[in-house]
């Protein structure tokens, strides 16, 4: 595995030091426009998405039930309502149960919850498990600026990769592969390097389905500014 294209020795391996010295370099590259970010609202009694697509967000799905958690692995961001949804899953916490699945199952992703006044204490519990809890009612300008926040941590590759890098350790991966990731995911944004090669290969000596996914991401972000050279 030819990881150390550009420097030999593990100590001189990529940081993301390396990458927050040269933000001013990266942060005209946008990893996914908001036309194309995948938007999933999980809610029992449907979702009006149209003042949300007017203002740009195009790619937005409603789903009234939970069916199968693999059903959420191609969105960004997914917005789940508390009641009524999941209640095969968890009776007593139903959507607070399914945002917290769906967290556990995809970390990369932004995972919020819709909760009422009222059941804003009863679901503090979950405020560690999930990127946002947030009330019900909001109104459509509300949550577009909800949406845009976590577009531009989306994008913003020097905290995807903070992220990632704590969510992979807390799998147990080796520091020393966590290191190597790095390696690969700083070379490939800082020089338009093309490690996704390395990086799947790294990713194909480890176990869990869980830090798979979020090697993948990382690969989607290498993937941009690869392209965008």
């Amino acid at each position: 595995m030819n990881i150390f294209k550009k420097k030999q020795k593990v100590n001189d391996l990529y940081t993301i030091e390396d990458l927050e010295k040269a933000r001013d370099k990266i942060k005209s590259v946008s990893i996914r426009e908001k036309k194309n970010f995948r938007i999933v609202i999980i809610d029992d009694e449907g979702f009006d998405d149209e003042v949300l697509k007017s203002l740009g967000y195009l790619d937005i799905d409603i789903k009234e039930k939970y069916e199968k958690i693999s059903d959420y692995e191609n969105y960004d961001i997914i917005f789940c309502d508390i009641n009524g949804i999941a209640r095969d899953l968890d009776p007593t916490y139903q959507g607070a149960a399914l945002a917290k699945l769906i967290k556990k199952t995809y970390p990369s992703k932004i995972v919020i919850i819709f909760s009422s006044k009222d059941q804003s204490l009863d679901f503090y519990k979950f405020s560690n498990d999930v990127d946002d809890i947030i009330p019900k009612n909001l109104k459509n300008a509300e949550i577009a600026e909800i949406i845009d926040k976590y577009i531009e941590v989306f994008n913003d590759p020097i905290e995807r990769w903070k992220n990632f890098r704590r969510k992979i350790l807390e799998q147990g991966t080796t520091p020393k592969s966590v290191a190597l990731l790095e390696d690969c995911y700083v070379r490939g944004i800082l020089n338009h390097d093309d490690t996704t090669k390395n990086m799947e290969e790294i990713k194909s000596g480890i176990k869990s389905s869980i830090v798979g996914f979020i090697i993948d991401s990382a690969i989607e972000i290498v993937k941009a500014y690869v392209l965008k050279k």
